[in-house]
């Protein structure tokens, strides 16, 4: 089963893919699902909706490992300009499949902003290893690119958040 929470939004790529809709075809008919946000959902709102999701997938289809590709074109300062999320967010829905106790396999994927990338992707690592990491970042080659607060965490968004109550909710 494959399940993809993304933005869904006219002339975002892939064009005309991603919809409520597409649940696979053929064999593999029902074993798709598309979570089609809009523009400018929250932490809030997201952990919520992932709240709900989980345990629903984990007890209707049973999974035996989890494979789970880790956006970092999710967190506000992704020059995608998609969503108001924050490494936190992405931390709390990581460790609700930590917790369900499979086997997992963790990917990185999507995320365009270097420093934002390479914070969230640290921090997955330091839950990974149930490792309490510093928010400080440590002084290096690259330390500039993580002004001008220069601390691991990544702050939430303002853009307009398209997803109302009532739509997230539908989707469910």
């Amino acid at each position: 089963m494959t399940i993809s929470l993304h933005k869904y939004e006219s002339g975002f790529f892939p064009i005309n893919s991603g919809g409520l809709d597409e649940i696979g075809e053929t064999w593999g008919r029902g074993f798709n699902i598309n979570i089609p946000f809009h523009h400018g959902i929250d932490d809030k709102q997201y952990l919520e909706f992932f709240t709900r999701l989980l345990p629903k997938v984990n007890s209707s289809f049973q999974p035996e490992i989890f494979v789970i590709q880790c956006g970092a074109d999710t967190l506000f300062g992704d020059p995608m300009k998609s969503f108001n999320l924050t490494t936190k967010c992405i931390i709390n829905c990581i460790k609700q499949i930590i917790d369900l106790n499979k086997p997992m396999l963790l990917l990185g994927g999507g995320g365009y902003n270097i420093s934002d990338t390479a914070r969230l992707w640290t921090s997955i690592v330091g839950v990974c290893l149930d490792e309490i990491l510093d928010n400080d970042i440590p002084e290096h080659d690259y330390f500039s690119y993580y002004g001008p607060d220069f601390t691991l965490e990544t702050w939430p968004g303002n853009r307009t958040n398209k997803n109302s109550q009532l739509y997230l909710d539908k989707i469910i």
